[in-house]
């Protein structure tokens, strides 16, 4: 009985961390879709990227809208993945869907803010 209160507490427990990697996924994804497709010239202007500033307290993203818009788009795209993965394993029931939604979500969490996604960009 103790078992099953258990496993039910960790599945439903799961669902905090895929809503809040649903939450910074449609962050990103306005992100991208405010400068990527959007573009506004006063939104824009308002990030002043390419500027020694920006860059400097940003980091790579702000070199260009088109770098910040495509990184976004990738750490919104990862996040995604990974609530998808958590969120599929609470409702199926199936830990090897929890185990890789956490894996997913701590491996997006670890690349969306150390600055590795499109360091090469």
């Amino acid at each position: 009985m103790e078992t099953k209160r258990f496993r039910k507490f960790l599945r439903l427990s799961s669902l905090v961390p895929a809503f809040f990697a649903l939450f910074l996924a449609v962050l990103f994804l306005s992100e991208f879709v405010s400068i990527g497709i959007i573009a506004r010239p006063e939104t824009i202007a308002g990030y002043d990227f390419g500027s020694e500033g920006m860059i400097g307290a940003g980091g790579w993203r702000y070199r260009s809208a088109q770098v910040y818009a495509l990184s976004a788009l990738a750490e919104g795209i990862l996040l995604l993945s990974g609530a998808g993965l958590l969120l599929a394993g609470v409702i199926r029931r199936k830990s090897a869907a929890l185990i890789a939604g956490y894996i997913l979500l701590a491996a997006s969490l670890v690349l969306c803010f150390s600055g590795i996604i499109g360091a090469r960009m």
